[in-house]
């Protein structure tokens, strides 16, 4: 569920809320699969989460900005341990907190020019971990995340340039198992005909980085997506 609310003082500034709930079903690699390093546990439950979000949105000509500060907790949220040796296996834990911020922030000061940025901080705690002022990542994800967009928008067609900065990713809580720190490089181009039709060509990863893990988090490396 999410219940969301919005408060308009004026025309461009924004404050809102939302309050939210979910549920994850263990997929079959995490219950399932053993092999090499991972080893499945049919014994897993469902990840159930609530929380909330507040921020406020500021819409002027010419520049965007939202911030976001967020909240979830997290009941047997499914991590990866250390089973023995080098083997790595899933299990529930009873209570987690996740919390963070994230900004989006646009600056279009000429009709042929528009920066986008996007920064994201998420970190992983309990009550105990937090008066020991010791933070942590939740699995899978970064604690830094920060996204550069620069766009030419000339008449007929729109030049991109993306460019997006990870944290190395833990899959384990003290960090054995974990994947590097990226930069990826995007460029696309647009081709606009009409309000209802353009073509368009993205380059992904030209610098042909490429990753791929136990827990299912590929990287593609170079590769060109076209279409209309």
């Amino acid at each position: 569920f999410n219940l969301g609310f919005f408060y308009t003082p004026k025309n461009i500034f924004k404050i809102k809320a939302n309050f939210f709930g979910a549920y994850r079903n263990p997929d079959f690699f995490e219950l399932y699969y053993s092999y090499g390093s991972t080893q499945g546990n049919k014994e897993l439950k469902p990840e159930k989460s609530f929380g909330t979000d507040f921020g406020f949105i500021l819409n002027m000509q010419g520049l965007f900005l939202e911030f976001t500060g967020f909240i979830t907790y997290y009941f047997d949220l499914i991590k990866y341990i250390l089973s023995y040796g080098y083997v790595y296996r899933p299990i529930n834990f009873s209570s987690t907190l996740s919390y963070g911020i994230e900004t989006s922030f646009i600056f279009n000061p000429i009709s042929f020019l528009k920066l986008e940025i996007n920064y994201s901080l998420n970190f992983l705690n309990n009550t105990y971990m937090l008066q020991l002022l010791k933070f942590y990542q939740l699995p899978g994800q970064p604690i830094h995340s920060v996204t550069f967009i620069l766009e030419f928008l000339i008449p007929f067609f729109i030049l991109g340039f993306k460019v997006k900065i990870e944290d190395k990713i833990n899959l384990t809580e003290l960090g054995t198992k974990y994947i590097e720190a990226k930069t990826i490089i995007d460029i696309y181009l647009k081709f606009n005909f009409n309000s209802k039709l353009y073509v368009f060509i993205f380059l992904n990863n030209i610098t042909n980085i490429y990753r791929e893990d136990f827990k299912n988090y590929p990287l593609q490396g170079f590769n060109i997506n076209m279409g209309v």
